[in-house]
């Protein structure tokens, strides 16, 4: 038998929520310090964030996301995003090529205000972005967008992505 504990791996408590409803991250929160109390070893906290398209839109989304990092943070846990994609909602019975190519720069927006919220927390603790897909699919009457189309061709997010990464490793090694 493997004990955890002398395995090179984090124990990760990973929250299936598309939104950060507070009861749900307070029980959460509640949840974590017992298991670490009780001496559960915890290593940090994972949320699979399938989003709304313009979810950045309402300022709360992204404070709740700051203060959902920051408590991790304080109490010694790692926050990773595990499953990270914009979800766009459609009444067909397939993928809506047309809604999702207009709505590419909104995507980017969106994925790009929750991978800056996390690159923001460089130096604080460890933080990870996972893509829950990295190409664009459709499932039971929505379309999950993400990084590429389907022919794996990069979209206004990847860019979005990158020029977030290139400014903050740009920042990361003027502060050393």
């Amino acid at each position: 038998m493997f004990k955890p504990s002398t395995l090179n791996l984090l124990l990760i408590y990973n929250e299936h929520g598309k939104t950060m409803l507070p009861a749900l991250w307070e029980k959460l929160r509640k949840t974590v310090l017992y298991l670490l109390s009780q001496q559960i070893r915890v290593d940090g906290i994972g949320w699979q964030a399938h989003i709304q398209l313009g979810w950045e839109k309402d300022p709360e989304n992204l404070r709740q996301l700051r203060e959902m990092i920051a408590w991790c943070h304080e109490n010694g846990l790692e926050f990773h995003i595990t499953e990270l994609d914009v979800t766009i909602a459609n009444k067909d019975s397939e993928m809506n090529t047309s809604c999702l190519e207009a709505t590419r720069d909104a995507q980017a927006a969106t994925i790009g205000a929750v991978v800056e919220t996390m690159l923001q927390n460089i130096g604080q603790g460890a933080c990870g972005v996972n893509f829950w897909t990295m190409t664009d699919r459709f499932r039971e009457g929505t379309t999950f967008a993400t990084l590429f189309d389907t022919e794996a061709n990069p979209q206004p997010a990847y860019y979005k992505v990158k020029e977030l990464l290139l400014k903050y490793a740009d920042q990361s090694s003027n502060n050393r």
